[in-house]
Parts: C-alpha cells; sequence; structure tokens
C-alpha cells in the first residue's frame, strides 16, 4: 500500500516477518531493535544487471536483495550465487 504505518512491532522468526502489530511497551521478545528512526521495507529486485564480484556489497548497501544477471556467462553467477 501507499500508507505509511507508523508505531508498531513486527515480530520476526528466522528471517521471516510473523506479524506486525501496534507497539506495546510490554511486549517480551529474545531480542529487540529500536528502529524507531528507520524506515523498514521489502527487498528490492533489479531484474537487468551486469555483475561482478565487487557488486553484491553494493547492491545490499541500496537494499537490493535480488538480481537477475542478463549478461554474463552462467558459470560465473552461479558461483557468484553460491
Amino acid at each position: 500500500s501507499d500508507t505509511l504505518i507508523r508505531d508498531v512491532d513486527i515480530l520476526i522468526d528466522g528471517h521471516r516477518i510473523v506479524s506486525i502489530t501496534p507497539h506495546d511497551d510490554n511486549q517480551t521478545a529474545d531480542r529487540k531493535v529500536d528502529a524507531s528512526d528507520a524506515f523498514v521495507m521489502p527487498g528490492l529486485i533489479d531484474v537487468h544487471v551486469h555483475s561482478e564480484d565487487w557488486h553484491a556489497p553494493l547492491f545490499l548497501a541500496k537494499g537490493v536483495t535480488t538480481v537477475r544477471d542478463v549478461g554474463c556467462e552462467v558459470e560465473s553467477v552461479l558461483a557468484r550465487r553460491d
């Protein structure tokens, strides 16, 4: 949606978001991260890249978690993925 949601708790189990609920100061968790001054959003996808080994950290730094390489040899792309 295009609506910004504020003051919520995001429960994460493993690497998956399990629930998003109104903020509760009394909520217990194994670990808490205060992200009140940040945005949480899904990873971005770039479907047209020509990747090199050194690109991965740059993609992640900008929020790109998935890429589709359309120009490199398959063997080198699979090696980078692995």
